[in-house]
């Protein structure tokens, strides 16, 4: 009888709804589940990116000071071979026989003459 098939009708159309309204809940869902991740994770790349900056400033830091070590290390090193120098060429001018400067004597042992005996 029709009015039989007309209640299966609306039944199942009143199915159906519920079901069409349960699926855009489930699609909400899972739209603000991805909302939420893609903020996570745009926070986590901004946390390790901020990171990362903090180290590569921690490393130029650490860089220019060991610049500065090195530099002040090449100048004290520097300024020994001048005072070395300088003794040296002290010593080439008192100890040899025509004060030739320079490192003209360096590692030789004094000139000396035979004398007599």
């Amino acid at each position: 009888p029709p009015a039989v098939a007309l209640d299966v009708l609306r039944r199942e159309v009143g199915l159906l709804e519920g079901s069409l309204s349960r699926a855009r809940e489930r699609l909400q869902a899972v739209r603000a589940e991805r909302r939420r991740q893609r903020a996570l994770v745009g926070q986590t790349l901004q946390m390790a990116l901020a990171g990362s900056q903090g180290r590569v400033r921690e490393l130029e830091e650490e860089l220019e000071g060991l610049r500065q070590e090195a530099s002040d290390r090449v100048g004290r090193l520097e300024q020994e071979r001048d005072r070395l120098l300088r003794q040296v060429d002290g010593r080439d001018v008192d100890e040899t026989t025509g004060g030739a400067g320079g490192l003209a004597g360096a590692g030789r042992a004094p000139h000396r003459h035979a004398g007599p005996g």
